[in-house]
């Protein structure tokens, strides 16, 4: 609705509409709760004209501070477990906030928990297996390593050639976004035949097994009274793209996965990518059979009362490097839920 909207005006929008005037229309969009969505918690921000083509899976921790310290202050954090539970009874808080970090990188420990504990808000951190266990690739950071090394990238890949000239920086943001969407359109399987024949063309190897946490440390950010650790499929798949074999082994194998080396039941996951183009009802529909109790998108969205009986699709707001104090509230009132889709207050659309 507003992709094509100059960022100056948009922020007039979004400014009018967090005034307390269309509070009654936005009290429908920020429904009986907010999850927030994080990935990256890193010190710093990005150099100007540095190429980060994946730099919104990050956020400052300066920033991540601000914001942590208002959800403490205006807000009511809660645990996972007490999200589910009360919007189970019909009793959660319109002011209720869920922190929670996907992918298991390890600067939610070195970073994030600091601030979480200085506020004492819970978070929930939704982990893959195969992504800890340095099995399943990080493909979009190798992706941004090997655009930076480059200064072309040619390979044959299903019948089809690709090639990208890579000298200025615009040439390899749209390399990297026409990966990224050649990766989303592939089962896992695919993605790490593709990384191999990328690997291929790469002139160093990208190291990315330091950003992930290790199995101990999950272990003890387990233990941690204020962190919960919880489901993210097996490999990081594109659920939608795997047969349904594949899918139930993605859902069921990272339970089992998970609760073998916690010691304790895992009842919750979060959808790798998330939009409606990778999970829909047979997705939603699986979790439940699997045994989850809710799992989470990442549509753009607030917890509505309807949700009890469809906790299976919940929706999360996305937090990136590009919110700042003022469009980090709007999204908590709902003004971006509604502007980014007016069916946002529906349960599953």
């Amino acid at each position: 609705m507003t992709e094509y909207i100059p960022r100056r005006i948009k922020d007039t929008i979004k400014g009018v509409l967090a005034s307390q005037c269309f509070k009654p229309v936005l009290r429908r969009y920020s429904g009986c709760g907010s999850v927030l969505m994080y990935h990256r918690i890193v010190k710093g921000y990005a150099s100007v004209g540095e190429f980060i083509p994946y730099g919104g899976l990050t956020v400052a921790v300066e920033r991540f501070e601000e914001q942590i310290k208002q959800v403490a202050a205006c807000y009511r954090p809660i645990s996972i477990e007490e999200a589910i539970f009360k919007l189970e009874k019909g009793k959660l808080h319109e002011r209720s906030v869920v922190v929670t970090f996907d992918d298991g990188y390890r600067d939610n420990l070195t970073h994030a928990l600091p601030v979480l504990e200085r506020y004492r808000v819970p978070a929930t951190i939704f982990v893959a297996p195969a992504l800890i266990d340095r099995v399943a690739p990080l493909w979009w950071y190798e992706i941004e390593e090997c655009l930076k090394q480059l200064a072309r990238l040619s390979f044959d890949w299903q019948g089809k050639r690709y090639h990208w000239n890579l000298i200025e920086a615009k040439d390899k943001y749209k390399a990297a976004d026409e990966l990224d969407a050649l990766f989303k359109s592939l089962d896992f399987k695919s993605q790490l035949k593709l990384m191999d024949t990328i690997r291929g063309r790469m002139l160093r190897p990208a190291r990315t097994d330091q950003l992930l946490l290790s199995w101990e440390e999950i272990k003890e950010l387990d233990k941690h009274p204020l962190i919960t650790i919880a489901a993210h499929t097996v490999n990081h798949a594109v659920l939608s793209r795997e047969t349904t074999e594949s899918l139930y082994f993605e859902l069921k194998q990272s339970k089992l996965r998970l609760e073998e080396e916690l010691k304790r039941p895992v009842n919750y996951m979060a959808y790798p990518y998330g939009t409606d183009n990778e999970v829909s009802w047979r997705e939603f529909e699986a979790t439940r059979q699997v045994g989850y109790r809710a799992a989470f998108t990442t549509r753009s969205g607030h917890l509505q009362a309807a949700h009890r009986k469809m906790p299976w699709a919940l929706p999360r707001i996305t937090v990136d490097c590009y919110d700042d104090k003022k469009s980090f509230l709007w999204k908590l009132k709902g003004v971006d839920s509604f502007l980014r889709s007016p069916a946002s207050a529906l349960v599953v659309h």
